[in-house]
């Protein structure tokens, strides 16, 4: 059995492990050059001003209303976030009963269907909402610090977006693909667990459209991982599954977390017959009708690899957190 290292292949550009960070600031680079510190954030702003506006720490209300009126002047049926939830959302509180969460979905989806009919059936319906998704891009909303949705971490969550997607650019991807990547990437790397996603229950559709990617996935969270549904790699040194994530505001920690996540990823990528294996150690009603390489290897080098290498890079060359706590 041959155990191949993650450096001896081409498959990602970061795989040696990361410096613990050094930056003080948001805004300062972890690598000085010979005079003072490059302002990494503000090099970045400078060089993709004419490709890419960065999200705001900050919410804007004067922003959102014109992103709305704009929308409105082609759409004039179309809902901002704030009033389709008014009119559709869900409120989940711990004592509806799971009957009551399940009627509220349907009610959810009925009601969708009937906004999507007011904007001109489903082609309408897609058609305003890549519109909106380009407005959007070109003035963009902290959809994290809404009023009605206020999360504390709301400027971490926009500065390391914002990291992420200026290292997808430097890396060669399109503007479009460092957005989802990087919107992916805070699922993964940062506490999105008081989002707005996370504490209401709308259509599908809906679920699939927040977030400034208009991706967001069902990640799992802190825990145990279930290997009865997971390859187990721990003989490996790997305790994870793809979707771990740890939610810690010390970039040492987190630039730690994401070095293995991408080795754990690196090591599936390089390793597919030690994966093949596990695989097929998995309780066989599992994976029946299944494959390893469909339904691990090629989801870890389409989606998840790519967001660890952003993690490692943004971790390393960024300060995300509001509080300086750097490791001896």
């Amino acid at each position: 059995m041959t155990v191949t290292s993650a450096t001896q292949t081409g498959y990602t550009q970061a795989t040696n492990k990361t410096t613990a960070t050094k930056a003080t600031s948001a805004y300062e680079s972890v690598t000085p050059t010979t005079t003072q510190q490059t302002d990494r954030m503000a090099q970045m702003e400078e060089k993709y001003k004419d490709v890419y506006t960065p999200m705001p720490p900050r919410y804007s209300e004067e922003t959102e209303n014109k992103i709305t009126d704009t929308v409105r002047e082609k759409y004039p049926n179309y809902l901002p976030l704030n009033e389709y939830l008014e009119k559709f959302g869900v409120r989940i509180n711990p004592n509806m009963t799971e009957q009551e969460v399940e009627a509220g979905k349907v009610a959810a989806k009925d009601a969708h269907k009937t906004y999507v009919e007011s904007l001109g059936g489903q082609d309408g319906y897609d058609a305003c909402m890549k519109y909106e998704s380009e407005v959007n891009h070109d003035n963009p909303v902290n959809f994290w610090d809404r009023k009605d949705f206020k999360v504390s971490n709301s400027k971490e969550l926009a500065t390391f977006y914002n990291a992420a997607v200026y290292e997808g650019l430097e890396s060669g991807k399109s503007l479009q693909d460092a957005r989802i990547i990087a919107s992916h990437a805070v699922s993964s790397f940062m506490d999105t667990s008081k989002t707005i996603y996370n504490v209401m229950v709308t259509s599908d559709t809906m679920v699939a459209k927040y977030g400034p990617g208009g991706i967001v996935p069902d990640w799992s969270r802190d825990g145990a991982v279930n290997y009865k549904q997971n390859i187990d790699l721990r003989e490996y040194g790997f305790d994870m599954g793809p979707t771990t994530t740890k939610n810690s505001h010390n970039e040492n920690v987190m630039a730690d977390f994401a070095q293995k996540k991408l080795d754990y990823f690196n090591f599936i990528v390089d390793n597919q017959n030690i994966v093949d294996r596990k695989f097929n150690d998995l309780n066989p009603s599992y994976i029946r009708g299944r494959n390893s390489y469909d339904d691990i290897v090629k989801p870890v080098i389409d989606e998840y690899l790519p967001q660890a290498q952003v993690a490692v890079e943004v971790f390393s060359k960024y300060k995300i957190f509001d509080s300086i706590d750097i490791k001896a």
